[in-house]
């Protein structure tokens, strides 16, 4: 009886351990292939489109037809241009996709022929934005306006109401692209990315650095910081 409780023992703890190891692996396969789209995006940026959608009385939400525009930089550096409507090549293989798991678009090359076509799109999330973007500000969010005054029945019964919700702030990439995050993330994303830039700024400047080594538990939270975005709604 002790061999078979034993044995027993040992072929639960080494399926729980299994199971341990499919999970690690797992993850850490979604956490390398956030980070690539990450750098995706860094080496890309600012070709992104920005999907649309243009609702008309029979078609809404996610059965509305797509727009996509892009923004060029302008020639001396500053700032982006007015939006450009585009439309994906017909060879890439996104050209009949009508639903993304992100409303913005990495894309890496433009042609023109009877129109302004992009191909080699790939879906990129908001965080991959924040992260990997351009010139990132932020800017306090606007508060909810006052509640209506309360009427002579709460007065009476000495009513309380509720605390008013916090006041998200705002993320700005380059003046056009913009989030709306709460306090607390505005506050996590800005430190986060202060730190990505100074550790690619130095690996700049020193070229022999190993930043997988250096910055390992940097790009740790940056792993998880982007995995975060993985049940992504389709837009």
């Amino acid at each position: 009886m002790g061999g078979t409780m034993v044995g027993g023992a040992m072929v639960g703890d080494m399926s729980s351990s299994g199971m341990r190891m499919n999970e690690e692996e797992e993850w850490r396969q979604t956490a390398e292939g956030q980070l690539l789209v990450g750098l995706l995006c860094a080496a890309l940026y600012p070709q992104v489109i920005a999907i649309e959608r243009e609702e008309t009385k029979k078609k809404k939400g996610l059965n509305a037809p797509i727009k996509l525009r892009i923004r060029d930089r302008n020639e001396d550096g500053t700032g982006c241009s007015d939006p450009t409507e585009v439309a994906l090549h017909p060879s890439s293989v996104n050209a009949k996709e009508t639903k993304f798991s992100s409303p913005y678009l990495i894309y890496h090359e433009k042609v023109r022929t009877t129109r302004v076509y992009v191909r080699d799109c790939s879906p990129v999330s908001a965080y991959a934005l924040i992260l990997f973007g351009g010139v990132l500000s932020s800017q306090p969010g606007v508060p909810p306006p006052p509640p209506p005054p309360l009427s002579k029945k709460q007065k009476r019964l000495k009513y309380r109401p509720p605390p008013p919700p916090p006041v998200d702030g705002i993320l700005t990439i380059d003046g056009w692209i913009r989030f709306s995050v709460s306090v607390t993330e505005q506050r996590l994303l800005l430190g986060v990315r202060q730190k990505l830039d100074s550790l690619l700024a130095t690996k700049i400047e020193s070229p022999e650095l190993e930043v997988a080594e250096a910055g390992k538990e940097l790009l740790d939270a940056v792993s998880q910081v982007l995995c975060s975005t993985g049940t992504e709604e389709r837009f």
